[in-house]
């Protein structure tokens, strides 16, 4: 795949994901960066219920939009902070009875 940045480049793009498992509260979660994001698409799932969030940005140095929320009854996930390095994510919900599972995945350009 090919992305026309705003300077008129061509970049090549990659996805790099990652799931989180048994979160049973409120945890801040670390996703590591192997690639230049431009979108993020969050899924959480506890018991029955799903949330999905997508976040994207226009440029290389532009802060993140969240573009897509849907569902989140009971469980749900933000994206927190982007760092240099990492992506981090606070996850809220599941119960030790329906513990929550994140899908992180990022669609972005190799570093």
């Amino acid at each position: 795949m090919i992305l026309n940045w705003t300077y008129g480049m061509e970049m090549h793009l990659d996805v790099a994901a990652k799931t989180f498992t048994g979160i049973e509260d409120s945890q801040l979660l670390e996703m590591p960066l192997t690639l230049l994001p431009v979108a993020v698409f969050l899924r959480t799932s506890a018991g029955g219920n799903a949330e999905l969030r997508g976040y994207y940005r226009t440029d290389q140095d532009a802060e993140f939009t969240m573009r897509v929320s849907t569902g989140g009854e009971s469980a749900g996930t933000q994206m927190y902070a982007a760092l240099d390095n990492a992506l981090l994510l606070s996850c809220s919900g599941g119960a030790p009875s329906q513990p929550a599972s994140v899908e992180c995945t990022i669609l972005g350009v190799k570093q």
